[in-house]
């Protein structure tokens, strides 16, 4: 396979997730509910990354070096614009997780794609992880991934666990 091949997959593979999260996965309006959505940092690791593949493999592709070490400054710049372009899919990706999960809240109902609505004191647990999300178990079975870096999330993990006496004694519960 050849390296515009190879540097063209993220990028294509990034830009389609970038529409089906805008046109197949788009947040619907829920009046009164509010929604863990991707944030700032999403659309910013989204776009930035996105861009600089863009303009290194530009470069890479129709600049070129006349160094003499250019084959090596290429070399290196294609790594750049393939690991960017795999950093925005991955990016994308996150954007439409977030979308089609449909997490929301309103008062002490939670609800999301593939779960009724659940009362916030049948919560059985709720664990934060290192790797930036936290799990929530109901007494129904019914589990979900809280994606910490998203918009709201902080919000309804703070809301369960004052609903569930679960907040530090240094934390007022605000709800």
């Amino acid at each position: 396979m050849s390296g515009l091949a190879l540097l063209s997959a993220p990028v294509a593979a990034a830009m389609v997730l970038l529409l089906v999260s805008q046109t197949f996965c788009r947040l619907q309006a829920y009046p009164g509910w509010r929604l863990v959505r991707p944030g700032l940092g999403y659309w910013t690791a989204l776009w930035l990354p996105l861009a600089l593949a863009v303009l290194i493999g530009w470069v890479w592709l129709f600049v070129g070096s006349s160094r003499s070490d250019g084959a090596t400054q290429m070399r290196i710049a294609w790594w750049l614009a393939f690991l960017f372009a795999c950093g925005a899919a991955f990016s994308a990706f996150r954007i439409v997780s977030l979308h089609r999960l449909s997490l929301r809240w309103r008062g002490e109902t939670i609800r999301w794609r593939g779960a009724g609505d659940l009362a916030m004191r049948e919560l059985r647990t709720l664990k934060t992880h290192p790797l930036g999300y936290a799990s929530a178990a109901f007494a129904d079975g019914a589990r979900v991934r809280i994606d910490l870096a998203a918009s709201n999330a902080s919000e309804l993990v703070e809301k369960l666990e004052d609903v569930n006496g679960l907040a530090r004694e240094e934390r007022v519960p605000e709800h």
